[in-house]
């Protein structure tokens, strides 16, 4: 796989779309994601949770991590990591995964389909701040539902940063005005999803990829 290294100051985005991945990516998984992963009872979720686990690992192990095959360490709230980095986060949907990748400050990604819900209008108020709220309905009507999930995915990479993810109150992350240390972009993937990453640490450069599994697998 003929991909970039990393360097400190950029952050690195990996995306795929897609049904089932390759089985050769089962063997990328340990031992305890593996018992996961036969958990789930819909093939299309088992298929993501294999397709984000083994692109994880692969992009760590191409990106120099010696940790990449083993189990990883869990920090407060359980968001997982490796001794001497890169730092790094997932997010898988039904239909498409992403990876998140910084050598310099935590990162948080996430992806959702843009039709997850037709019951968006009853959540935005549940996790948007007032002025947050106020923008997005003065939007054209057409407009709406899209911005909700780019918002959406905004609030859900940002509170990935530290870990919290849905233990924090949403509609204290106020996208409209994130904190000047935070870099936090939405990215383009495939049609009908929306995708958020977040940084600690603003980047000089944010990489965008599709993950290609023929020529990772080679």
């Amino acid at each position: 796989m003929n991909t970039p290294c990393l360097p400190d100051d950029e952050l690195h985005v990996w995306w795929w779309p897609g049904a089932a991945p390759p089985a050769a990516a089962l063997a990328w998984l340990t031992a305890g994601e593996r018992a996961r992963h036969a958990r789930f009872l819909v093939e299309a979720d088992r298929d993501a949770f294999l397709a984000a686990h083994a692109m994880l690992r692969m992009l760590l192990d191409h990106y120099g991590c010696a940790a990449a095959r083993q189990p990883f360490a869990t920090a407060v709230h359980g968001k997982p990591g490796v001794t001497g980095g890169p730092y790094f986060n997932l997010s898988h949907t039904r239909g498409l995964v992403a990876c998140a990748f910084s050598r310099s400050a935590e990162v948080g990604v996430d992806v959702e389909h843009g039709a997850r819900t037709n019951d968006w209008q009853r959540l935005l108020d549940q996790v948007h701040a007032p002025e947050e709220c106020a923008a997005l309905r003065a939007l054209p009507e057409a407009e709406q539902q899209r911005r909700f999930y780019q918002s959406w995915t905004r609030k859900e990479a940002w509170a990935k940063v530290g870990g919290e993810g849905l233990h924090l109150d949403f509609r204290t992350l106020n996208v409209l005005r994130p904190p000047p240390s935070l870099f936090l972009a939405s990215f383009d993937v495939a049609a009908g999803f929306e995708a958020a990453v977040a940084c600690a640490r603003a980047p000089s450069r944010l990489l965008v990829r599709r993950f290609d599994w023929a020529r990772a697998l080679l």
